[in-house]
């Protein structure tokens, strides 16, 4: 993989959005660290009530960063890469379910974010993520 536009396009082709799930959550985590969480901003009161806000950005910045190694050291590791990525995608759909879960259990009148839909997305996304990983295990992370 080269630090070329064009090199890094090549190197994660068929998985961009995990690229980008492992971006997200690398930023939330900068952003919790940097201001913590807001009490009107309610994405993620489900996990705030069993964890600290800092724990929540530990794990945001942890599986981000571990998902971003899997994705670029994918193909090397052909026996535990797939596995790391799936492990990493699924530990990421239970992140945004539960950031979706707690947005559509509020009264309209709390609900102060449109994030909703943004959180069902990556949910789904992260869940097809899993499976191709697991899909394509054998064919280490170059398709089909």
């Amino acid at each position: 993989m080269t630090c070329s536009l064009r090199g890094i396009l090549i190197h994660f082709n068929n998985r961009i959005s995990e690229v980008a799930a492992a971006c997200v959550m690398l930023g939330i985590g900068v952003q919790i660290i940097a201001a913590p969480v807001p009490t009107d901003y309610h994405a993620l009161d489900m996990l705030l009530v069993y964890i600290s806000g800092d724990m929540v950005a530990a794990g945001f910045i942890l599986g981000g960063a571990i998902r971003m190694a899997a994705l670029i050291a994918n193909g090397h590791w052909p026996k535990y890469g797939p596995w790391i990525r799936s492990i990493g995608a699924l530990a990421g759909a239970l992140l945004w379910s539960q950031m979706f879960l707690s947005l559509i259990v509020l009264p309209a009148e709390k609900l102060t974010s449109l994030n909703a839909p943004f959180c069902l997305v990556f949910t789904c996304v992260e869940l097809l993520s899993v499976y191709r990983a697991l899909a394509m295990r054998d064919h280490y992370g170059r398709g089909v």
